[in-house]
Formats: C-alpha cells, sequence, structure tokens
C-alpha cells in the first residue's frame, strides 16, 4: 500500500497538531508514515518547503504557482522510498538501504536549496517592482518638471 497525504489549508492546523494527529492513528503498517502537504498561502510557522520528522514528512504546496510542484513531488517521492524501504526491511530483501538513505538526504538537502532561490527570487521580483515603480514616479516628476521648465523658455522667448 503506497503512502496517503492529507492536503491542509487552514491556518487552524500547526506542525504540532499534524504530528499529534500521525502519532494517534492506525497507520498503514508497510510504511507507518503519514504526510501532509500544507498550502503556502496557510503554513505552520516554521516550516520548511520540504520537512521529514522520523517518519512524518511534511511539504508546502501552492495549487496555482506551478514552482512549487517540486515540493509535492518530492515529498511523494520521499514518502514511497520510505515505504519501499520498510517493505524490504519487513521482507528481508537485499536493498542498498544507505543508497536509499544518502538519496533521501541528498533530495532534503536541494529541496533547500531550492526554497532557498525560490525565495531569493521572490526578493528580486518585489524589489524589481519597487525598483520599476520607482522609476516610473521619477520619470513622471522628470516629464512635469520638463514641462513647467519648457514653457518658462518660451514665456522667456516671447517677451
Amino acid at each position: 500500500m503506497w503512502p496517503q497525504a492529507e492536503a491542509k489549508d487552514s491556518g487552524a492546523y500547526n506542525l504540532a497538531k499534524a504530528l499529534d494527529k500521525n502519532r494517534s492513528r492506525a497507520l498503514e503498517p508497510q510504511c507507518g508514515n503519514r504526510r501532509f502537504v500544507f498550502s503556502r498561502h496557510t503554513p505552520p510557522k516554521r516550516l520548511e518547503s520540504l520537512a521529514r520528522y522520523g517518519k512524518d514528512i511534511f511539504g508546502l504546496w501552492d495549487v496555482e504557482d506551478p514552482s512549487t510542484d517540486i515540493f509535492l513531488q518530492a515529498a511523494l517521492s520521499l514518502a514511497r522510498g520510505l515505504c519501499s524501504r520498510a517493505r524490504a526491511e519487513q521482507e528481508d530483501q537485499q536493498v542498498d538501504v544507505e543508497q536509499m538513505d544518502r538519496a533521501i538526504r541528498d533530495i532534503e538537502k536541494q529541496i533547500k536549496g531550492l526554497a532557498e532561490i525560490s525565495k531569493w527570487g521572490e526578493t528580486i521580483r518585489n524589489n524589481s517592482e519597487k525598483i520599476l515603480d520607482k522609476a516610473r514616479i521619477i520619470s513622471n516628476k522628470l516629464s512635469a518638471q520638463i514641462q513647467v521648465l519648457d514653457a518658462a523658455v518660451d514665456s522667456l522667448k516671447k517677451e
């Protein structure tokens, strides 16, 4: 059985509540983990774009922003990896658990880097809008002052 996930778009849900809910449920025996996907519009405080607490995986996703789809895909991939590893261990299959752990850690690390880049991109976008607004305002003021100056020069020429 593959992992289940819950999506939360409510500011009333925080990380502690989600962790408590996970621990209070009877979870699927093959996996023993749950996934929560929180809306980027109402994230719990201090939750990264992708976070894992033991067997619990949490992600932030915005249905209207395709650039956040990678966080959802990574969370699902991590969940599948954890389930596959748990199933292989139960069935005593020969798998390279260390390789899977390295891949999981690397995904988590890369997601953090991607989140930083996204944050910087938002900062750039916000600042570029401010810069463009300021340039527009200055340009309008310069145009107005040029008209005043032109009118004054024209009146001097007529005298």
